[in-house]
C-alpha cells in the first residue's frame, strides 16, 4: 500500500498472495481494553506526544535508537536478567507463555531486541496515538502524510490474515482495518484461540497448528480461485 497507485497495481499483479501474521494495519482496541483506556487518558496521550516530539528532534542527529545495543550491555549478558525479562509483563506482552518453552522465550528476549530507526519509532508511536498507520513525514504545518490504513482498499491480491486470540495487537483491529478493507476477491481470516503475538511463528505447536494452515491456503490459491473465507 504505497502512495503511487500504478505501483500498487503492479505489485498486486505480481503477487501470488499475502499472509500477514499478527500484523496490525491500525492500532485500535475496544473501548474497555486496558490499552485503549491508557492511550485515551490525558496522561497517556501526553506521554506519547512527548515521545513523538522528542524522537522527531532526535532524527537530525541520532538516526537510530540504540534499544537493543543498550539492553544487551545492561541485561542480556546476564542469564538471570534474561530469565527475569522473559517472565516479566514486558516479555509476556509479546507472546502467550503457555505456547512457548523456557528456551524459546529466553532466546526471544535475548535476540529479539534490536536497534530501531528513530523515524520508525515516530511512525509507531503516532500510530498508537492516532489509530491509523501513516507514512513518516518531517513536521510541516498543514501537511498530511500518506495514510496506509485508509488505503488498504488498494490491496487486491489474495490475502490470508492470521492472528491470535490473545495477541496484544488485537485480532479485532486486524479484521476491521485489514480483512474488512482489502479489495481482494479471495481473502480469508483466521483467529487462533490461545495464541498471542510472536508465538504464532515460534510457539511449541506452530508446526502442527499454524504452518500447515498457511501452506494449505497457499496451495489452494495456487490451484485456482475460490470463494471468500
Amino acid at each position: 500500500v504505497v502512495s503511487d497507485p500504478s505501483l500498487v497495481e503492479e505489485r498486486n499483479g505480481k503477487l501470488l498472495g499475502g499472509v500477514p501474521i499478527a500484523s496490525p494495519p491500525a492500532f485500535w482496541w475496544p473501548r474497555d481494553h486496558l490499552y485503549r483506556i491508557a492511550n485515551g487518558s490525558a496522561l497517556g496521550r501526553g506521554v506519547i506526544g512527548a515521545m513523538v516530539l522528542s524522537n522527531r528532534a532526535r532524527t537530525r542527529f541520532a538516526p537510530k535508537l540504540r534499544i537493543g545495543s543498550n539492553a544487551r550491555g545492561v541485561v542480556f549478558n546476564r542469564p538471570k536478567g534474561i530469565r527475569f525479562l522473559s517472565r516479566s509483563p514486558l516479555g509476556i506482552l509479546v507472546y502467550n507463555r503457555r505456547n512457548t518453552d523456557s528456551q524459546t522465550s529466553t532466546s526471544l528476549v535475548k535476540w529479539g531486541a534490536d536497534d530501531v530507526s528513530t523515524r520508525m519509532s515516530v511512525q509507531l508511536m503516532e500510530g498508537v496515538k492516532n489509530v491509523n498507520y501513516r507514512q513518516y513525514a518531517p513536521f510541516v504545518f498543514g501537511a498530511e502524510p500518506y495514510d496506509y490504513t485508509e488505503n488498504m482498499g488498494l490491496v487486491t491480491a489474495p490475502m490470508l490474515f492470521v492472528t491470535g486470540e490473545k495477541d496484544f495487537a488485537n485480532w479485532e483491529a486486524i479484521k476491521r482495518y485489514g480483512f474488512d478493507r482489502v479489495s481482494s476477491e479471495r481473502k480469508d481470516f483466521v483467529m487462533l484461540p490461545g495464541y498471542g503475538h510472536t508465538d504464532l511463528v515460534m510457539g511449541k505447536n506452530v508446526s502442527e497448528e499454524v504452518y500447515p494452515l498457511i501452506a494449505d491456503w497457499m496451495d489452494s490459491v495456487r490451484s485456482g480461485p475460490e470463494g471468500t473465507g
